[in-house]
């Protein structure tokens, strides 16, 4: 036989605790219990141990739960003299109880900052204590046993977050070493059973809700990845009709409509700087800036952000083909004057023409 420690965990809530005048939380507390127990070992497996009534409820066990130091958290080593004043936030009382197959205690917590924890929600408790564990195997009220747990000792009380791995972890458990989860005054568990490749299997009915949470958040996660395949496929069929149009384009030969669109440039180039000072650089101005210019020499009053590209154009080419009117009549003119004096003369003067150019230019704008 062998003496290791053991740690029970149950749920605060299921505990009423009460104020009192300092400020204090006071409530009871299951210290241990009789029947089978299933202890979770640090290698992760499962060893079945018998907590017998004579062990239980011997004196020197009860009376070893009485006045313990309550921890915030399992300490890494069990509690003594040299380190209780660190570490105990409370203590349990001199008021140990038997109640049917449960040894109670009175606990009261103290510490500030440990109840307002607890009003938080860190509402589990975890009894640490030690034993001297007996290899023999047998039943107990119809259930097996490997272990019979002797010599019953508390060391302390946890204040813990009841079923967190994390808070399982700080025990630092070695090999012989071990927790159990039970409820105030209901041993009976609540089991679930699951099919795995055909043969039936019990669990914990919170260990089954948590797979069934874990299939759904697996069968979400596989419905969102076929909707993002479906999304690459998309996009990478647009890609590929890109790549086709690309390839297309770039046979394409633009050489006879890029040689249009130079010498329709240099059309309206040339056509502009009758218009504008000799020495005016207009290279880098778009046609329409160009024809802006053209359409404000005769008119400075234009606007051209209220006018569409249409308008522009329309009036632009007005103004154009007055001045080859122009020009046509001092042709007309200078002919005339060589001719026969039979031949009636066409007297249209400079400044008929100029008049004549900016009174049409302004009825384009109607």
């Amino acid at each position: 036989m062998k003496k290791i420690t053991r740690y029970d965990e149950f749920n605060l809530d299921e505990i009423k605790l009460e104020k009192t005048d300092q400020g204090y939380l006071e409530g009871y507390a299951i210290a241990t219990r009789t029947g089978v127990f299933d202890y979770y070992k640090a290698d992760g497996t499962i060893q079945k141990e018998l907590r017998k009534p004579e062990e239980v409820f011997k004196q020197k066990s009860i009376d070893s739960f009485k006045l313990l130091p309550i921890t915030n958290d399992h300490p890494e080593n069990q509690v003594n003299s040299d380190n209780v004043t660190d570490l105990a936030v409370g203590f349990t009382g001199e008021d140990v109880k038997v109640k049917n197959d449960y040894l109670v205690t009175k606990l009261k917590i103290t510490d500030k900052k440990t109840i307002d924890i607890i009003n938080s929600g860190k509402r589990g408790l975890s009894y640490g204590y030690t034993v001297t564990l007996e290899e023999k195997k047998g039943v107990y009220k119809g259930e097996k046993y490997d272990y019979i747990q002797k010599d019953i000792v508390g060391n302390h009380l946890a204040i813990v977050y009841q079923g967190r791995a994390g808070e399982k972890a700080r025990l630092k458990l070695d090999s012989q070493e071990a927790f159990c989860v039970f409820n105030n005054f209901n041993n009976n568990f609540n089991m679930k059973k699951i099919n795995i490749d055909g043969k039936d299997y019990e669990i914990l009915e919170e260990v089954f809700n948590k797979l069934n949470t874990l299939e759904k958040n697996s069968s979400n996660l596989k419905n969102a990845e076929k909707d993002l395949q479906n999304k690459v496929d998309s996009l990478e069929g647009e890609r590929d009709a890109l790549k086709a149009k690309i390839e297309e384009l770039s046979k394409k030969d633009d050489s006879e409509e890029i040689a249009n669109k130079v010498k329709q440039r240099i059309s309206l180039e040339k056509k502009a700087s009758e218009f504008l000072k000799k020495d005016e650089d207009i290279s880098n101005l778009s046609d329409k800036d160009i024809k802006t210019k053209v359409i404000t020499a005769f008119s400075p009053e234009f606007k051209a952000d209220e006018k569409s590209k249409e308008y522009i154009n329309a009036r632009f080419d007005a103004i154009i083909d007055i001045k080859k009117d122009v020009n046509l009549g001092k042709n007309m003119k200078i002919a005339g004057s060589k001719k026969d004096s039979e031949d009636t003369e066409i007297n249209v003067s400079n400044s008929d023409l100029q008049r004549d150019l900016i009174m049409r230019s302004n009825n384009s704008k109607k």
